[in-house]
């Protein structure tokens, strides 16, 4: 397991969140944003509290569907946080707290990196659609979505870790992660009647997830060298999307998750191993 380098310090983030709060938004990272989490122990400890934040919030939109039973309420939820991300982005804002650890963590870390808004509602936006088992309309829909949730993650991270990077490598990076999860957890997600962002016109998970995430992998890979160090700190989840997409294939015609036949331990390795050697 990765252990946080001994403290030499407190960042902006940790001194403003009591500790009891602090640990509650680092176990949500770590339970629902696994990857994420490990990433976050590796890079330079002034930026590990707000990526562990940024995960957290994350972790908090998927699990929302998952503990509220009716879709009505999680729905209230989703428009609570809506409110919220509004209140926060407006002019007179200034220090806004409301009491909720997480909430609050989060727009103090937007405020002080200047993160844009509209990348956080872009996730909520995104993560609704969980609450309606209905196809898509089509492949590209799936696409958009991976890039409002899954590549706003990537690129947030990245401007916290100081990135150049231009957008289309975040919209590669959400393929490739987000189209490897999607795969992994198609058959459960059929079982329970969720979600399965395969749309109308493809229902095939080959075509639909596995193929494009596998070229926006390749793409990465071949660029992965020439990214400066802040973009390779963002892209570090990735390192767990080849092993996934090895047991996508080789369980293909099993009925298990797939996404559960890789230990913690396993993606600590993977990620370690990235971010050691500086390819993916």
């Amino acid at each position: 397991m990765v252990t946080p380098e001994p403290a030499t310090g407190t960042t902006t983030v940790e001194a403003a969140t009591p500790r009891a709060d602090a640990e509650e938004i680092r176990q949500l990272a770590r339970t629902f944003q696994y990857d994420r989490y490990i990433a976050a122990l590796l890079l330079p400890r002034r930026h590990r509290e707000a990526l562990i934040v940024l995960a957290a919030f994350a972790g908090e939109l998927q699990r929302i569907p998952v503990i509220v039973s009716e879709p009505m309420m999680a729905a209230l939820r989703f428009q609570w946080w809506r409110d919220e991300l509004m209140a926060a982005a407006a002019p007179n804002a200034g220090e806004r707290r409301i009491g909720h650890p997480l909430c609050d963590a989060v727009m103090r870390v937007a405020r002080e990196l200047r993160l844009p808004f509209g990348l956080l509602q872009g996730m909520l936006d995104a993560a609704e659609v969980e609450l309606d088992p209905t196809p898509l309309a089509d492949a590209g829909e799936t696409r958009q979505l991976l890039t409002k949730f899954e590549g706003a993650l990537f690129e947030i991270a990245g401007r916290i870790l100081g990135s150049a990077a231009s957008r289309d490598v975040w919209q590669d990076a959400a393929m490739a992660y987000g189209g490897t999860r999607l795969a992994a957890e198609l058959r459960q997600r059929q079982a329970v009647g969720a979600q399965t962002y395969l749309s109308q016109t493809c229902r095939d998970a080959e075509s639909a997830f596995v193929v494009p995430a596998s070229a926006a992998l390749a793409e990465l890979r071949e660029r992965f060298a020439t990214f400066d160090r802040g973009t390779r700190g963002a892209l570090l989840p990735l390192a767990t999307v080849p092993p996934l997409l090895c047991g996508v294939a080789s369980q293909n015609q099993q009925t298990d998750a797939i996404n559960n036949s890789i230990s913690d331990f396993a993606r600590v390795r993977h990620i370690l191993w990235v971010h050691w050697r500086g390819r993916i």
